[in-house]
């Protein structure tokens, strides 16, 4: 009996240090992204509203992946480990751990250039 009340204890502790874990910082700070080798993530733009004429690069540590504009995408990389989505969504298929790394998104207008540029994404592969 002694032994399953300290489990169930032990595993709440464990269950309430991811919680917290999970909430820490900002609301400004850049959100880490985690994966899982051979898996994929989705990387999103926050708070990005889909509007014609808009141009959406994805770079990684500094280097581009993917450059789209209404429905034509252009990818730099290989196309069958990057997509982008019309809502500038990138997805990262088969992680291995040289995908972790700094990831920067930047969207374009016809009108005004650099319209919303943002933080680097820290992408951790495991």
């Amino acid at each position: 009996m002694i032994l399953k009340t300290n489990f169930r204890g032990i595993f709440l502790a464990k269950c309430l240090v991811v919680l917290f874990s999970c909430v820490k910082g900002s609301a400004n700070e850049a959100p880490k992204v985690y994966g899982i080798q051979n898996g994929s993530v989705f990387l999103n733009i926050p708070d990005f509203k889909v509007e014609k004429q808009q141009e959406i690069t994805w770079l990684k540590n500094s280097l581009h992946l993917t450059k789209g504009k209404d429905s034509y995408v252009k990818y730099y990389k290989d196309r069958r480990k990057y997509e982008m989505f019309p809502n500038g969504t990138l997805k990262i298929d088969c992680l291995v751990e040289e995908d972790s790394g700094n990831y920067k998104v930047t969207v374009y207008n016809d009108m005004i250039r650099d319209v919303r540029c943002s933080d680097m994404m820290p992408v951790r592969i495991r």
